[in-house]
């Protein structure tokens, strides 16, 4: 227990550290998740010595880097989750649509949250393009990424990807949405301009939606695989955000292995069994 204890207050020292330097608070991540991922990376790197790896994230800016991406957990491919996809386009978006015409409203907009390196919002991009294509629709698209880790949004706004974030793409998407540059695979420039990255904290107290968004009002919101990260309080504080950013009756979409708590329950119906795809009640 005493052992434990002590870890865990090394671990502590460590995210403390890091967020002077790095401007990010770790803290509220779950400290079953840092501790995993800190002590195999001591173990990687040879070290056992806490005090030692202290004086090394001091003195080495590459080392205190390489630490804040491992905690910056980025793991996406194109089209993650094929069936859910597959929803999005054949009900969610066509649904959307319709009601967005049926209404006289002029924009769709949409939200990639914990966008990693971008796979995700450009899988948005090429069903938002193909969706208002076969419906004839002249709606305004506006589709907004965001990430805290820096270096995930400059490789997103590059939109070069090797083989393992395309194999889910069909076929035909592949041909017309990527050019093949030497077995990287760049994402042509007409899904490229339909996406607008920016850095955005989930826990931000301050802001629930991004800067750049100006207000908000989403009709779908994909944060998926995030909220398992951090503790139950800080999840709270990013459910909140996510549903003031969603218009009245809009979509959010989660992790498979994520749940509603027991407070946003009341504020969502599930939209199928089949996905964690969730409607803001009006």
């Amino acid at each position: 227990m005493e052992v434990e204890i002590m870890i865990n207050t090394n671990i502590k020292k460590v995210i403390e550290l890091l967020s002077q330097k790095r401007g990010f608070d770790f803290s509220a991540y779950h400290m079953s998740f840092l501790k995993k991922q800190i002590l195999h990376h001591m173990q990687t790197i040879g070290e056992s010595s806490f005090s030692a790896y202290l004086e090394l994230i001091n003195r080495q800016k590459t080392e205190m880097n390489s630490l804040a991406d491992l905690l910056t957990v980025n793991v996406s491919k194109f089209f993650r989750d094929s069936l859910l996809f597959e929803i999005i386009a054949s009900v969610i978006l066509p649904e959307l649509i319709t009601t967005k015409r049926h209404n006289g409203h002029a924009s769709l907009r949409l939200w990639s949250a914990g966008c990693s390196y971008g796979e995700e919002a450009y899988s948005l991009a090429i069903l938002l393009r193909e969706a208002l294509l076969k419906s004839n629709s002249e709606l305004r698209t506006e589709l907004f990424a965001t990430d805290i880790d820096q270096k995930a949004l400059e490789e997103s706004k590059q939109a070069i990807y090797g083989f393992e974030s395309i194999e889910n793409v069909k076929i035909k998407w592949l041909r017309e949405f990527f050019i093949d540059e030497n077995s990287q695979y760049k994402v042509v420039s007409e899904i490229k301009d339909m996406v607008n990255f920016s850095k955005f904290d989930l826990i931000d107290k301050k802001h629930h939606a991004p800067v750049e968004s100006i207000f908000g009002n989403f009709d779908i919101i994909l944060c998926r695989n995030v909220l398992i990260y951090f503790q139950k309080d800080f999840q709270e504080i990013i459910l909140s955000n996510l549903t003031r950013s969603l218009a009245s009756g809009g979509i959010l979409v989660l992790g498979e292995s994520e749940v509603l708590s027991e407070t946003y329950q009341k504020k969502f119906k599930k939209v199928t069994n089949y996905c964690k795809i969730f409607q803001k009640v009006r």
